[in-house]
């Protein structure tokens, strides 16, 4: 079950957070998962935003209470997501339970 598979060795070094009310640690997730595309070949799929363009606007609020990001490791291909619920003030990264 795809629930049940192992990580990879990319996947196995992953930091995942459950849940975190610090939205300041979320911002240097953002940039974690950028890294992740840019420098390990992880590939982003299905977000509605691109992590790669400001999550604020020009007078630094939110661009939506709701942000999310995902990306898949180019290895085993598993997903992963960044989700932010910035109206709350918390965030998680986590694997994705979705099938491939």
């Amino acid at each position: 079950m795809f629930w049940k598979m192992k990580k990879c060795e990319k996947c196995g070094r992953l930091g995942i957070i459950k849940q975190c009310g610090d939205l300041k640690l979320y911002m240097l997730y953002r940039e974690y998962v950028k890294e992740l595309i840019e420098k390990d070949g992880f590939v982003s799929v299905e977000s509605e935003y691109s992590v790669f363009e400001p999550c604020r606007d020009a007078n630094g609020c939110w661009i939506d209470d709701c942000i999310s990001y995902r990306i898949q490791c180019p290895e085993c291909g598993r997903k992963y997501y960044l989700f932010a619920d910035t109206y709350h003030g918390w965030f998680t990264f986590d694997k994705s339970n979705e099938r491939l």
